[in-house]
Formats: C-alpha cells, sequence, structure tokens
C-alpha cells in the first residue's frame, strides 16, 4: 500500500532551517562572528536542496526533462557540505585549537568544490555524461566527505570546553542518518513507510536540534566571555581611575603646597606690614604722648621748685617724672598691659599735671564693681589722651572747682570705663584755643582709634570709646564725658 511521500519532516525542517538561517545571520551580524555566518549559509543551502530533491519525489522524470536542473542539484550538495565544514572548524575555534588540521580540512574541501565544479560545467557543456556527476557524488565525493567528517569529529574529541559535545551529536546523527539513507532502497526496508528522504531528513532535522542547543551553548559562553570582559574593563577602569586619584591628588598637594607657600609669604608680609604699621603707631603715639609741652611745662615745675628752694617737693616732683618716662619707654617696648598698669601710669600722669592747677583738680578712680583690672589688657598709654584732653582742654579754663574721675562699671558682661570731667566743654575750649590745640587732639584721637582697631583685630576683641559732651536743661555745659567699652570678640 502507497500512501505516497510524507511531507511532514521537510516542512518541520524547513521552519527549523529558515529559523535558525535568520537567526544565526542576524547574530552574526551583531557579534561580527564568521561561524553564525557560515551556518547561516549551510542553512539556506541545504535548504534548497531538500526542496529541489522534494520535487524527484514527486516526479521521477523531471531529471530526465530537466537534465541541467537534475546536475545543479547534486553540485548543490558540494557547496552546502562546503559551508557546512567552514561552519564546524569556526563554531568550534578550531584555528586557534589545531591549526594544522584547520589548514588540512579546509585544503581538502577547498579541493572538492573545485573538482565538483569542473564535473558540474563538465556535464553542462556535455562533455561528459550527464549521469557521470551523481555516480562521481556518491562513490567519490560522498565516501571522502564521509572520511573528513569522521577525522573532524575525531579530532573534534581533542578539543577543550563543552561545547564540542552538541556539534559531535549533530554530526555523528547526520552521519549516520545519511549513510542509512543512501542503502536504505536496497535493503528494503519499510518503517512507517519512509522512504530514504525521509531518513536523511530525519538526520538533518537530530542535527539542527543538536546544534540549535549548541548555538545556545555558545552564546551563553559569549555572553558570560562578554561579561568577563566588561568585568575586566571596569577593573581595568577602576585601576585607571584609582591611578588618575592619585596623580590628582598629587597634583593637588603640589597646587595646596604652592598655594600655602604663596599664601605663607602674604601672611609673612602682611605681618611684616602689620608689625611696621604697629610700630609705627608705638611711636607717633609715644611722640604725641610725650608732646613738648608737657616736658616743658615738667621742667619749668621742676625749675620752680628749686628756685623756691623746695628741694623735696623738686625730688618728689622729679622722682614722678623720671618713672613716668621709663614706664612710657618700656611699655612702647611691648603690645599690651594690663588695665592696672595702664591707670598707674595714668595717674603718675595726673598728679604731674596736677602741679600745673596748683592741685585744684580732684582725680579719683571708681570701681565699685571690683572688676579685676589685671585681667584686661589693652594697648599702652591708651588712655591717656583721653586724660590728657580732659585736663588741657576741659579742666584748663574752669573756673572753681575741677574734677576729672574715672568710673568703672558692667552691662551684660562687658566693662565699661567712663572719663569725666566738668571743664567748660568741648565748644569752649575750642573757642579758647582757637582751633589750634584741638587739631592735635583730633590727631591723637585718630591715632587712638587706629590702635584699637589693629588690637581688635590682633586679638579678637571689641574696644571702642564714643566722646559726649554733658549738659544741664538749659544747655549749659558739664563737662565731657569719654566712655571707653572693653567688649569681647565673636
Amino acid at each position: 500500500m502507497d500512501l505516497g511521500p510524507n511531507p511532514f519532516f521537510l516542512q518541520l525542517i524547513a521552519i527549523i532551517l529558515t529559523i535558525l538561517g535568520f537567526g544565526t545571520a542576524l547574530i552574526g551580524y551583531n557579534v561580527k562572528e564568521r561561524s553564525f555566518w557560515y551556518y547561516s549559509i549551510y542553512a539556506f543551502l541545504l535548504l534548497t536542496f531538500l526542496l529541489i530533491s522534494d520535487l524527484y519525489r514527486y516526479d521521477r522524470t523531471y531529471a530526465i526533462r530537466y537534465p541541467h536542473f537534475f546536475s545543479f542539484q547534486w553540485n548543490l550538495q558540494v557547496f552546502y557540505n562546503a559551508a557546512y565544514f567552514l561552519f564546524y572548524l569556526n563554531i568550534l575555534d578550531f584555528k586557534k585549537h589545531q591549526p594544522k588540521i584547520y589548514r588540512l580540512i579546509l585544503r581538502i574541501v577547498y579541493t572538492i568544490v573545485i573538482i565538483g565544479n569542473i564535473i558540474f560545467l563538465l556535464g553542462i557543456f556535455n562533455v561528459i555524461n550527464k549521469w557521470f556527476f551523481p555516480r562521481t557524488y556518491i562513490y567519490a565525493i560522498v565516501p571522502l566527505l564521509v572520511i573528513l567528517a569522521i577525522y573532524t569529529l575525531i579530532k573534534t574529541s581533542e578539543l577543550p570546553g563543552q561545547l564540542k559535545y552538541y556539534f559531535m551529536f549533530g554530526g555523528v546523527f547526520y552521519i549516520i542518518f545519511s549513510i542509512i539513507s543512501l542503502f536504505f532502497p536496497l535493503l528494503k526496508w519499510n518503517f512507517f513507510y519512509l522512504d530514504s528522504f525521509d531518513i536523511f531528513n530525519i538526520g538533518i532535522l537530530g542535527e539542527q536540534i543538536a546544534f540549535a542547543c549548541g548555538f545556545a551553548y555558545k552564546i551563553k559562553l559569549m555572553s558570560l566571555q562578554i561579561i568577563k570582559k566588561s568585568e575586566e574593563n571596569a577593573s581595568i577602569k577602576e585601576r585607571q581611575n584609582i591611578v588618575l586619584q592619585e596623580k590628582l591628588k598629587e597634583k593637588e598637594l603640589e597646587i595646596l603646597t604652592v598655594t600655602a607657600d604663596a599664601e605663607e609669604q602674604r601672611v609673612q608680609r602682611l605681618q611684616t606690614e602689620h608689625e611696621d604699621q604697629i610700630n609705627h603707631l608705638h611711636l607717633v603715639s609715644l611722640q604725641s604722648q610725650m608732646n613738648p609741652h608737657f616736658i616743658f611745662n615738667a621742667l619749668n615745675s621742676i625749675k620752680s621748685y628749686l628756685i623756691d628752694n623746695d628741694q623735696q617737693s623738686a625730688i618728689s616732683f622729679l622722682t614722678k617724672f623720671s618713672k613716668l618716662i621709663r614706664n612710657i619707654l618700656m611699655s612702647s617696648r611691648v603690645e599690651k598691659i594690663s588695665l592696672k598698669e595702664e591707670l598707674d601710669l595714668v595717674q603718675i600722669y595726673v598728679d604731674i599735671e596736677n602741679l600745673r592747677f596748683e592741685n585744684q583738680v580732684q582725680f579719683q578712680i571708681l570701681n565699685p564693681y571690683r572688676i579685676p583690672l589685671d585681667a584686661i589688657f589693652l594697648p599702652p598709654m591708651i588712655l591717656q589722651p583721653f586724660v590728657e584732653n580732659a585736663l588741657g582742654h576741659g579742666l584748663l579754663h574752669k573756673e572753681g572747682e575741677k574734677y576729672l574721675t574715672l568710673l568703672f562699671s558692667l552691662a551684660e558682661n562687658t566693662q565699661i570705663l567712663k572719663i569725666t570731667d566738668n571743664g567748660v566743654g568741648r565748644k569752649k575750649a575750642a573757642y579758647y584755643s582757637r582751633g589750634i590745640t584741638f587739631k592735635n587732639e583730633s590727631v591723637g584721637l585718630k591715632i587712638t582709634s587706629e590702635r584699637l582697631e589693629h588690637f581688635n583685630n590682633q586679638y579678637n576683641v571689641q574696644y571702642s570709646y564714643t566722646i559726649s559732651d554733658l549738659e544741664n536743661e538749659v544747655g549749659e555745659s558739664l563737662g565731657t564725658e569719654v566712655m571707653v567699652i572693653f567688649g569681647e570678640g565673636q
């Protein structure tokens, strides 16, 4: 009972070869892997051969009607077998692991292709019989290809890795069923109404399934290799980043060193300028404090005592004067003294100046809150200009009782010193002096302000002063008040 050809295997193989052919071509294009391209060529050549061969199953006379087309079918087998070997050798990387075997197999394959094409062309031009090619292929080329395939499989077993087993299994499966399909008509076996083409197609089907598994494993290996390469690149990048960071730190250190040196030089220059300015202010302050009028008046007082033969007073006055001069000279060598030491100098200065007033000036220092004066530091002789102005401008032209008071007080943890006199006030003093001595006074106060500013910056304090005119309800002058504030720094 003849049920005719069974198209199931051919249709299934056609679907598989089409999917694998396009899939491997796309993968080969993306990953630039030649073995995938070779398989794609092999798959489409094999599919073309199977479709042409299927015509022979339905019409046994087409070989007679189309002899050249029939010869092309046999030559097509040469090409797809050549593509198969190219794919097989490249997918398993024979060139790397067994280069001599790789070159030997390629030479044999190229030789078979050349011989096959020569025979095909001779048949096309009727130089040889059209049946010569099929017989040559069956009795010469096929045995050679089988031997070459078996030899290749043996050498494949020597390759490293697990990938080889997929393609070895596919190759063995295909060879076995190909050989069976050749001898199947002679054996006259009848398995489920299968003919030799079905047996051949089963071999191809098993081969493609094994190859598909092999491709999946190959893609997995390539993915792992890409991941490994990415990790290596990341590691290299990390090492390069570390090296770059170290170099960057070195450069930053160099820049910081250069910057620090430049900053140190700038600070030293500013410090030198600051010290020069302080020294200049000290000198100017000393010159302003030791003005010629004061020295002249002091010497005249000593002279008067000597003329009056008042040796005791002369000696006492001279002792105070020399002590004041010595203390002023000593204080000019330091940047700060305690408020207690400053008040001692003020006391001596007032005692000497009071001789001009025939001891009419009632001078007192009041500290009701018992502020520790030796814990407060300030520039030397900073209070002297205020006391000098009070005596020389406010009290000099004052008639009647003359008072000069230094009163300490507290306000929100800030120490305050008020220097108060009951003199004629600044307006009348300016009138009496015709502005000449007031010009000197303004210069002295400017120097005092500059000295306080430098002291504040250097010792992080907030020292300042204000000058106020004291008046009664009708606007008459009651004197002058200087308020010196000893504030703490921020």
